[in-house]
């Protein structure tokens, strides 16, 4: 058995799909990654890796049920898919961490939007809110 524990929450393995299993890891490990990347003012790869964390965590949650996840970074289009009630406002944060996925790979862009580490703060703190808020669906649809 594997469990997850961030914070308030757990979820074991044993109630999983096999291959909702690999997703849900994954999005972990990228989690981790996310907040190591951020701790040591990497900020475009802990951008980068907040856009995993997500995209992983949303094919899971449509692993889990039943859907196959299309081959897509647009975590607007994952998020429709889930059928999630997601906010106004976490769409809209979504839409921008979609978007930064691409800017951080351009060293132009990477380093006019993430040399410091305002935005990838903030994107780090919306990760967190979303990713565990999408995690304790699991078990609930």
């Amino acid at each position: 058995m594997i469990g997850v524990f961030r914070g308030f929450f757990w979820y074991t393995s044993d109630n999983m799909k096999e291959e909702t299993k690999l997703w849900f890891e994954k999005a972990e490990e990228d989690f981790d990654y996310a907040q190591y990347n951020l701790k040591g003012h990497r900020h475009g790869a802990a951008t980068f890796f907040c856009q995993q964390v997500l995209e992983k965590i949303l094919k899971a949650f449509l692993v889990e049920n039943d859907v196959r996840p299309p081959k897509t970074h647009d975590l607007i289009l994952l998020a429709k898919q889930t059928e999630l009630n997601l906010s106004k406002e976490w769409l809209s944060d979504l839409r921008k961490l979609t978007q930064y996925y691409f800017l951080v790979r351009y060293p132009d862009m990477s380093q006019k939007f993430f040399a410091k580490p305002g935005i990838a703060k903030e994107v780090f703190q919306k990760t967190e809110e979303i990713y565990q808020w999408v995690k304790e669906k699991f078990g609930k649809s």
